[in-house]
């Protein structure tokens, strides 16, 4: 099970900062979970992507175009 965190777009495309994506994948890359997190610091998702996000290689991807 792996946790990819994604951008997310508006539908003008450009870049929403109120919410990022949490996807969490099987084995093969299937999506288990989808979630959108509130880029709120009191949030307990948010914190954890933060502390994600300060390990040394780790990166948000990139909003998916569709």
């Amino acid at each position: 099970m792996a946790i990819v965190y994604k951008k997310l777009n508006n539908a003008d495309g450009s870049a929403r900062t109120d919410y990022i994506c949490k996807q969490v994948t099987d084995g093969s890359d299937n999506i288990i979970t989808d979630s959108w997190i509130p880029t709120i610091t009191d949030n307990t998702d948010y914190k954890k992507y933060l502390e994600w996000e300060a390990i040394d290689g780790n990166t948000i991807g990139n909003a998916d175009n569709a």
